[in-house]
């Protein structure tokens, strides 16, 4: 099964497609509603997270696409199903979201993160997250190497961008 199968069928939209200029995706949600991502954005927070861990004296973090995969389902299901939290309303988390997704390419992880969020810029996103304790120590925990960035906007939700990072541990 391929990993957009295996992620529409995780937040519930229909499909999925990849602009001509590769910097737009869109999905579908079961009531009809699309909402569209921006790679360039991902890769932008990417960057600005590496920055902040620079500055901080920490160990860049490497995209890794399973959890690529796991944070743009759950900002899509965000968005989707009109719900703002680190759960899904059948209180999933963080380790089986992940085993929704997981190809086999994740399995030697000892320990996940995740922050999400609804601003409207990368820059504006991670500053919220850097004025958070609790937020701005999974952004800057040395032990966390792999990363997985997630980003969808959806008219007719109450926020209208959702944010996704997921991080893991190496489990060595």
């Amino acid at each position: 099964m391929s990993w957009i199968a295996i992620f529409a069928a995780a937040v519930g939209f229909t499909t999925g497609t990849v602009a001509a200029d590769a910097d737009a995706v869109s999905g579908r949600c079961r009531d009809g509603r699309v909402w569209t991502t921006s790679i360039g954005e991902q890769v932008q927070m990417l960057g600005l997270l590496n920055l902040v861990r620079a500055d901080a004296a920490r160990p860049p973090l490497r995209r890794l696409s399973v959890l690529d995969r796991m944070a743009l389902a759950h900002a899509a299901d965000m968005a989707c199903r009109d719900y703002f939290d680190h759960r899904n309303p059948e209180r999933m988390r963080l380790q089986d979201r992940l085993k929704l997704v997981n190809d086999g390419s994740l399995s030697d992880w000892h320990r996940l993160a995740e922050v999400i969020g609804t601003s409207a810029t990368p820059r504006r996103q991670l500053d919220k997250w850097l004025d958070s304790r609790s937020h701005r120590r999974a952004v800057l925990e040395e032990e966390y190497d792999r990363v997985g960035v997630g980003l969808v906007r959806i008219a007719g939700s109450r926020y209208g961008t959702y944010w996704a990072v997921e991080f893991a541990a190496d489990g060595r």
